[in-house]
């Protein structure tokens, strides 16, 4: 979960600095609606800028399977294996096919925002690899 949460531990460390400062400028601690405009200020302080130019998916994957300590595929494995009565023939996917669901599960969680959680990218993976959700009686068709 900490290659995850980067973002969220800069916030963390850089917003007691941003609340003291707001305490000294008005002279009084502030409130809960001030807190989250502060915390909001420090977010958008803390943001770095997207790349120029297209993004490299095949890249973004070797990185995102490296910060994860190689274990993007054994996600995909393990929601693959959840998924079906009967896993297939080694109870595993094919290495492409493993590999288009990670890209394409990385593409629908980035297009979908800016910011995402692994259960962003797990459900994505899931999805890329057509399995129903888990406790889902019935898909709809609304």
């Amino acid at each position: 979960m900490d290659a995850y949460s980067s973002r969220t531990e800069a916030i963390k460390d850089a917003t007691p600095a941003a609340v003291a400062a707001s305490t000294e400028a008005h002279g009084r601690e502030p409130n809960q609606r001030e807190l989250l405009h502060i915390q909001q200020d420090v977010t958008m302080a803390t943001r770095n800028g997207k790349p120029e130019g297209s993004i490299d998916w095949d890249e973004y994957t070797r990185h995102w399977d490296a910060t994860l300590g190689g274990n993007l595929a054994k996600i995909a494995v393990k929601l693959c294996e959840a998924g079906k009565s009967e896993p297939a023939a080694g109870g595993r996917p094919d290495r492409q096919a493993e590999a288009i669901a990670a890209r394409t599960a990385l593409a629908q969680a980035q297009a979908k925002g800016s910011s995402w959680t692994r259960a962003d990218l797990m459900r994505q993976v899931g999805l890329a690899m057509r399995l129903p959700r888990l406790g889902a009686r019935t898909r709809r068709s609304w």
